[in-house]
């Protein structure tokens, strides 16, 4: 919990917490550990407690005055100032970059409340709707990183059971194991009482750790990709009046050379990309360079930051089409998470971003450099 205390509640991590939520760590923690709200650096100092110089220590915090205590407290270890829910400030700091390179665990205390507002908007797979500070935070950081051992976070209980988390933890569990590890007293934390636990949340389908079995084409250019779920259902396509008519894009829209119906530009997102049915049967993905685009909420577009690859990673997609086959899931209606798609995408070499509709493309992250492709890049 450490942010501007103007706008959110702030309560740092108590040592003994620190040391308890560590305690369930693996034995086998030796590369990076970020903590995204890092603050007073309990967390962190817990972890450095048990692993010593066995592992790297990354921080972000969006207070510049503690980020500066911190680093002249720590100054070996890696501190960036920089607000991890927007996307700009994540991106440009060298403590987030160095976690998407590589990670082996996420611990965090995220704010848990705020004064006034009814919480942020939050997208997640099937989930639309808004959550309380700290499973904003906690789906932020599950949609952009993906550590080998999983994050380990400190929330309310009331983040874990209210109503109107139920849908979202529905959607998580589906790409994610979680388990409640600790429930801690309410008297823990100073000036507060609250009921939290410590959870962890580890991806169900993890390809870390593992060379690639498949090969890709990697000429050595940027590896980057967005990938950008569509947000319009078919029956808002159309509004009365159509301000700026575009094509708009739906599963039918995959395997056409004609696009009659259109949507406005205000709802577009920006070409050239491989198209992708996010539900329904799998069809024969689609490279499509028209210029811009509305996306229906039942496609998913692939973007490469690097334009000329388009093609390789269309390649890829259709010469390794079994591994997307695998990843659809669901008894009824088969459909993809971007979770699943993601793990596709970093197999086959790929660095994939997820990214929201209707934005501009994300800067380029990686090292454009040819190099052996293991699934955790």
């Amino acid at each position: 919990m450490k942010v501007d205390p103007r706008i959110l509640d702030a309560y740092y991590t108590p040592e003994a917490v620190a040391r308890e939520l560590v305690s369930h760590l693996p034995a086998g923690v030796t590369g990076a550990v970020m903590d995204p709200t890092v603050g007073d650096g309990a967390l962190l100092r817990a972890v450095h407690s048990r692993y010593e110089e066995s592992v790297t220590l990354l921080g972000i915090d969006v207070n510049g005055k503690t980020v500066r205590n911190l680093r002249r407290e720590r100054p070996d270890w890696c501190l960036s100032q920089a607000d991890c829910l927007k996307s700009e400030s994540r991106l440009a700091s060298k403590a987030w970059r160095l976690a998407r390179a590589d990670l082996d665990v996420v611990v965090m205390n995220p704010p848990f409340s705020h004064r006034g507002g009814g919480g942020a908007w939050v997208e997640f797979g099937d989930f639309a709707g808004h959550v309380a500070p700290a499973v904003h935070f906690l789906t932020e950081l599950i949609s952009n990183l993906n550590p080998r051992h999983g994050f380990y976070a400190i929330l309310p209980d009331g983040a874990l059971r209210a109503e109107r988390h139920e849908k979202l933890w529905a959607e998580i569990e589906k790409s994610f194991e979680v388990r409640v590890l600790a429930k801690l007293r309410t008297s823990l934390f100073a000036g507060a009482r609250v009921s939290t636990s410590i959870i962890h949340l580890k991806s169900g389908r993890t390809i870390r750790n593992e060379p690639a079995v498949l090969q890709s084409k990697n000429n050595g250019s940027c590896r980057c990709v967005d990938i950008v779920r569509g947000r319009v259902p078919v029956h808002k396509a159309r509004t009365s009046v159509i301000k700026d008519p575009v094509p708009f894009i739906h599963t039918s829209a995959i395997g056409a050379a004609q696009h009659p119906q259109s949507s406005d530009l205000v709802l577009s997102d920006t070409t050239p990309f491989v198209l992708i049915s996010r539900v329904g049967s799998w069809r024969s993905p689609r490279t499509l360079e028209i210029g811009p685009v509305v996306l229906s909420d039942c496609v998913i577009a692939i973007r490469p930051t690097h334009r000329p690859n388009l093609t390789d990673l269309f390649e890829d997609i259709v010469e390794h089409e079994s591994l997307f086959l695998d990843a659809l899931r669901g008894t009824g209606a088969q459909y993809l998470t971007l979770r699943a798609l993601t793990e596709c995408l970093q197999k086959l070499g790929w660095q994939p971003r997820i990214s929201r509709s209707g934005v501009a493309p994300t800067p380029c992250l990686c090292a454009a450099e040819t190099r052996v492709i293991y699934g955790s890049q």
